[in-house]
């Protein structure tokens, strides 16, 4: 939460937050893990989200796309990033949409029930990527 006060006629600002991954830096692997499943999972061949991509190109583009995003992330903090953190990262991600589909799905609009109940039905079958 930012919570804006003004002294003086100066803007100052409280933040707190929640430190999700406990990595003690702000979203630092919550963010990392979201770019990456997000990217992984819009890219990864599969017959109902993306039928296009065959293994070869995923695994060329998706693994590309992560080394360079982690190559990012381990300059802007001056210290290598371990896979564990960028697997809890992606699993984070991965299990919140599950948890956010399943709990809100008797309210989501017709429109995107269906891709939320192939989302489920992916997530539960095990075969879901993390990452």
């Amino acid at each position: 939460m930012i919570d804006v006060m003004q002294e003086q006629h100066m803007d100052l600002f409280s933040v707190a937050a929640l430190d999700f991954d406990l990595a003690q830096r702000s979203w630092y692997i919550v963010d990392l893990g979201t770019l990456l499943f997000v990217a992984n999972y819009s890219m990864y061949p599969d017959d109902f989200f993306n039928p296009v991509y065959d293994h070869r190109a995923y695994e060329a583009w998706f693994y590309q796309f992560k080394r360079w995003l982690v190559d990012a992330y381990e300059i802007a903090y001056g210290q290598p990033v371990p896979e564990d953190d960028i697997q809890q990262g992606c699993r984070w991600r991965k299990d919140f949409m599950y948890w956010a589909y399943t709990t809100y799905l008797p309210y989501i609009p017709p429109a995107q029930k269906d891709y939320c109940k192939r989302y489920i039905a992916f997530y539960e079958s095990g075969n879901m990527p993390n990452c």
